[in-house]
């Protein structure tokens, strides 16, 4: 039995990945012009949540963080992760979670929180949510 059969080819994956990285630079025009504690962000299957607690997200870091996860992917990265930033001088700890839904969901983009909202079990479901994009 090939115990690798299961899994989704490292191109095709890839691909959707970069695709997905790619989708969050407009939102510099849209979402990130917006003071938020989170961002959720979906394009088909594929979820990213950013959450900055100690200060709102810093748009620019999320820029560099797409851009090197992209090139990352393109290298061969196509794992789920959940990675935290802290920042000591500024006193922030930023939360990114990527990770595959296990259905395609009924809509595509990105929400914001205009306030705290909480993240329920399925861990993309908020309240309080604006969408934006």
């Amino acid at each position: 039995m090939d115990n690798n059969a299961a899994y989704v080819p490292h191109e095709r994956a890839a691909a959707a990945l970069t695709d997905f990285y790619t989708s969050l630079f407009p939102l510099t025009e849209t979402v990130m012009t917006q003071p938020t504690h989170w961002l959720i962000h979906r394009l088909g299957r594929v979820v990213i949540i950013f959450h900055c607690d100690g200060m709102t997200i810093p748009w620019d870091i999320i820029m560099r963080f797409a851009e090197g996860m992209s090139e990352f992917t393109r290298r061969g990265y196509t794992s789920s992760y959940l990675m935290q930033f802290q920042h000591v001088n500024l006193g922030f700890v930023l939360t990114v979670t990527m990770s595959i839904m296990d259905h395609e969901p009924e809509d595509t983009g990105s929400c914001i929180l205009q306030n705290d909202g909480q993240i329920n079990e399925s861990g993309i479901e908020i309240e309080a949510k604006k969408k934006v994009a």
